[in-house]
């Protein structure tokens, strides 16, 4: 379904666009939108399991955002907008209220 793929360490200054695909159609992904591809790659990854708050900002930032929870919820609608066809009834992404998220594995 999503083909993604990200190291956290790879310097953003080398990385000009990444691609993503969905369902055959490639979307672009600036620099500026880096976490919110490394938020894809880590949901992608583990898809099925409720991932954490603090796991998912351990993955991406390298520490926990425990008190900016606000923040990944930013990044989460800002994914959710570009993967979803309807983001106010997502299908592929399902909000665990106070824990964390999960990606669906849809057919």
């Amino acid at each position: 379904l999503f083909d993604a793929k990200f190291n956290p360490a790879d310097p953003p200054e080398y990385v000009r666009c990444f691609k993503m695909m969905k369902l055959g159609r490639e979307y672009l992904l600036s620099t500026q939108q880096l976490d919110i591809y490394g938020l894809l790659c880590v949901l992608s990854q583990n898809v099925g399991k409720v991932l954490t708050h603090k796991f998912i900002a351990e993955k991406i930032w390298g520490r926990a955002w425990e008190t900016d929870v606000g923040s990944l919820r930013v990044f989460m609608t800002t994914l959710r907008k570009k993967i979803e066809k309807l983001p106010d009834s997502p299908q592929y992404i399902q909000t665990h209220i106070g824990v964390g998220y999960r990606m669906m594995k849809v057919e």
